[in-house]
């Protein structure tokens, strides 16, 4: 694109001495503006709304400020504050079918990092709240880190005490073999009275005229037809009815539900976290992608549809090519496909690193394609 694509008044230039001409245009243009003019800031978001409006939030405490664009004269305009988010800093934030979502941040207070989500529509804030908890999907693991294998201790060798053989078995033998025999033990007290009894007595006529005792296994004669059964005696239990014979119908048991796999892993809300990348995609979908979250940096995608009748997070699955967590990365939409590039890599020595990767990513329901884009000039992996 030339010079002379940008546009009219052009300012010719001759060099002295030279039959070469060099133009120069301003491809900058200067609008004035009317109303109150935001106040400085860092750390703040700027989001376009539709064609004529952007809106700017956060960073400091004077709540949203709305650039109308439309006409030759620009003009801001202060939103109302009823029900605005804390101020807060380091938040993500994006548009979507003309709402302003805002999520997460650390407060301008004290530092304290957040994890609410809010979305500014017509002037009005609203806060979205109540949210399900979800299980966190383990961390990624790099396929080519060295995994270094502890070495196994070695095993303690038994202690002995003081005198005592090392071939302990023998000794126990040894005493085994040198204890004297014992007498055999003798007859029980039961036994010598069985013997002294005589070998059989007879029966007496009371004993010959009751019913004989019921075998084991037997059930004892049920009673006639309005005669009562006799009751058991002290000791006894009475015998139960058989199948069939105004037994009482036994009660169904319901089986016991069965308990709920637990994993081990609690649930819970998404994290808190501030620099965080957010982008619109599909109809009304939002996703979040890493930040930092208490000194950690993060590689998580979580989206939520805001067109759904109850919200609730979604963490995605990551798959294809390996990328390091971080925060403070630049995230977009092109038609389907999500795009992240730079951000900033803490290890675990707290050493920061910042990043040159451009990471391509589809979106599939539940997991999301990473795939690496090498650069120009650029180091690749």
């Amino acid at each position: 694109v030339g010079y002379a694509a940008l546009g009219e008044p052009q300012v010719i230039i001759p060099i002295r001495g030279s039959p070469f001409y060099m133009d120069f245009t301003d491809p900058w243009t200067y609008k004035r503006t009317l109303g109150s003019a935001p106040l400085k800031r860092k750390l703040g978001t700027l989001s376009s709304v539709d064609n004529d409006r952007m809106c700017l939030f956060g960073g400091n405490d004077s709540g949203v400020s709305v650039l109308t664009t439309k006409g030759q004269t620009w003009s801001w305009d202060t939103a109302s504050t009823d029900g605005q988010p804390t101020p807060r800093r380091d938040h993500g934030q994006t548009v979507s079918n003309g709402k302003v979502v805002v999520f997460g941040g650390a407060l301008l207070e004290n530092g304290n990092e957040l994890n609410d989500l809010y979305t500014f529509v017509d002037g009005k804030w609203t806060a979205h709240e109540g949210m399900p908890n979800f299980a966190p999907l383990p961390l990624r693991v790099d396929p080519n880190a060295v995994v270094e294998e502890p070495e196994p201790e070695p095993e303690p060798e038994p202690e002995t005490a003081e005198g005592e053989d090392a071939d302990g078995e023998e000794r126990e033998a040894e005493e085994a073999e040198a204890a004297p025999e014992l007498p055999p033990s003798p007859p029980a007290e039961s036994e010598e009275v069985a013997e002294q009894l005589p070998p059989s007595l007879p029966e007496s006529p009371a004993q010959s005229e009751d019913a004989a005792a019921p075998a084991e296994g037997e059930g004892a004669a049920a009673p006639a037809e309005g005669e009562e059964a006799p009751a058991p005696a002290e000791g006894e239990e009475a015998a139960a009815p058989a199948e069939g014979e105004g037994a009482a119908p036994a009660e169904e048991t319901q089986p016991e539900p069965e308990p709920e796999e637990d994993d081990g892993i609690e649930k819970g809300p998404i994290l808190i976290r501030s620099a965080s990348a957010l982008t619109a995609f599909g109809k009304n979908q939002i996703m979040i992608f890493g930040g930092e979250s208490e000194l950690v940096t993060l590689e998580d995608f979580v989206s939520i549809d805001l067109s759904a009748g109850s919200l609730k997070w979604q963490q995605h699955e990551v798959v294809g090519d390996y990328f390091l967590p971080r925060r403070g990365a630049a995230m977009c939409t092109m038609g389907d496909v999500i795009y992240v590039f730079g951000g900033v890599y803490k290890d675990e020595m707290e050493k920061e690193t910042i990043l040159d990767e451009f990471i391509k990513i589809t979106t599939d329901r539940n997991t999301v394609t990473a795939e690496s884009i090498p650069l120009a000039a650029a180091s690749v992996p």
